[in-house]
């Protein structure tokens, strides 16, 4: 009995060709590279800072704590694997800063303003951006960093206006020592966030996101505001913490920027 091989042979020549396509296929289209460029012009952070940072208050002491925007540019290289996945890798320069209006009132007459300090701290970082990505649709991604933040930079004033015009018989002492800095210039910030980005224009995104660090370690604050004294003749001689807060190292903050996306290499199509 005979046997063709002619239909094995066809078989074969046709898996051959379907694995090389397949293979092209993953080589030609898995990956696209491209250089980020990235602005954030405002990043804001979210609640109350007096309420967050207060740990003793005194209704003869009051400090405010102002909001600063910071802002945040840089450069990130993104890649992005076959099907939705990616990553990236980047770097970054940041500007914040703390502000802060410490105000000491007469302990018998609250009406009456004793002493004004106005504090201001400014610096920049440098930051390393770790980050994965996901395709959620066809003009939306969604992204998760770790930003290693250093800041490098620090500018201090201080102002202050005094003014002792009232005169009264209540004993009352107030010592205020402002601090600066903590351990800014010495650990850097790990800051988790998350982002979205929409398309808006071939290549170019506006993005909204959120900066979420929760935690406060290693006394790591920007600025700390400490009042001693006493307050009334009953109190006298009795040194206490009267007044105590400082501009935690907590981040928890929303923001929003543009991103232009080049392209390093186009995906090859197959004919």
């Amino acid at each position: 009995m005979y046997n063709n091989p002619q239909p094995r042979m066809h078989n074969k020549t046709r898996t051959i060709l379907l694995f090389t396509l397949l293979i092209n296929n993953f080589v030609f289209s898995q990956k696209s590279n491209s250089l980020q460029f990235f602005a954030s012009p405002f990043i804001q952070k979210i609640g109350n800072l007096n309420n967050q940072y207060t740990e003793v208050s005194n209704e003869s002491i009051q400090v405010d704590y102002l909001k600063v925007p910071s802002k945040e540019f840089g450069l990130e290289y993104h890649h992005k694997f076959i099907g939705k996945w990616g990553y990236s890798i980047g770097f970054s320069w940041a500007n914040s800063g703390t502000k802060s209006i410490t105000t000491l009132y007469h302990s018998e007459y609250q009406s009456a303003t004793l002493d004004v300090q106005y504090k201001t701290l400014q610096y920049s970082s440098i930051g390393l951006r770790l980050g994965g990505s996901y395709h959620l649709l066809d003009r939306i991604h969604l992204n998760a960093y770790m930003n290693f933040q250093l800041p490098y930079v620090e500018n201090k004033n201080t102002y202050w206006l005094t003014d002792y015009g009232i005169q009264s018989m209540q004993l009352f002492k107030y010592h205020t020592k402002i601090y600066v800095g903590g351990t800014v210039g010495s650990v850097p910030d790990i800051i988790p966030e998350i982002r979205a980005d929409f398309e808006i224009f071939p290549h170019f995104n506006f993005y909204t996101g959120m900066r979420l660090k929760f935690w406060d370690l290693f006394d790591d604050y920007t600025m700390k505001v400490e009042v001693t004294g006493y307050a009334g003749n009953e109190n006298y001689g009795k040194d206490e913490i009267l007044h105590l807060s400082k501009a935690k190292g907590t981040d928890v903050s929303y923001y929003f920027g543009l991103m232009y996306d080049l392209p390093l290499k186009k995906k090859k199509k197959i004919e």
